[in-house]
């Protein structure tokens, strides 16, 4: 990111403080968008953004505020993962649920999309319906480190071991430095008693 973009970041961001400040939701949420677009790392910005959506508590109300302002600045895809990603950083898996749902319902070909769907349904303990997501991820992109890591997972804590070790060798064949997919291969292992 360069230096521009973090200012542009920090100032779309202060103005949506500004409108927070005088009660008005609806001109914060774009200025919190276009800030956390422009620096993904900015956790402020989707901390903001994440407050500004549980005020609205609508979902197509608040996608309009995004798009009204900044549609040809971002995808509202974009917007949608990345506040999901937030949520699951402060470990609130029913909101990144949501999140995700909505990124993969807006664009059901994802295949990203649909691996994180298919990780917060994982999060929750909906292994069953997780497994359904990324089997879907798969599809969309049959090289896909993460979808093949979530499968391996899900099907471990589901007790299917030998179709977990299948994925898990995949998912290791596609990143064979990530350690992840060695440990759910150790768990594969374990609970076939090898």
């Amino acid at each position: 990111m360069s230096d521009d973009q973090q200012q542009q970041s920090r100032a779309a961001f202060a103005k949506g403080i500004e409108h927070m400040q005088k009660g008005e939701v609806e001109e914060a949420v774009p200025c919190f968008a276009i800030s956390g677009v422009l620096d993904e790392d900015f956790t402020e910005a989707w901390k903001a953004l994440a407050h500004c959506w549980e005020k609205v508590n609508n979902l197509e109300k608040f996608e309009g505020f995004c798009l009204e302002e900044c549609k040809e600045s971002f995808d509202i895809i974009d917007i949608w993962t990345y506040l999901g990603l937030f949520y699951v950083e402060t470990k609130s898996y029913y909101k990144s649920l949501t999140c995700f749902q909505r990124a993969a319902q807006l664009d059901p070909s994802n295949p990203t999309c649909q691996c994180n769907y298919g990780q917060a349904l994982y999060e929750l303990g909906l292994e069953e319906e997780a497994l359904v997501v990324f089997k879907k991820a798969r599809v969309l992109d049959s090289k896909d480190a993460n979808t093949y890591n979530g499968i391996g997972n899900t099907l471990n804590q589901l007790g299917r071991y030998e179709e977990a070790l299948e994925a898990n060798e995949m998912a290791i064949s596609f990143t064979p430095d990530d350690t992840a997919p060695y440990s759910n291969k150790g768990i594969s292992l374990s609970g076939l008693g090898r």
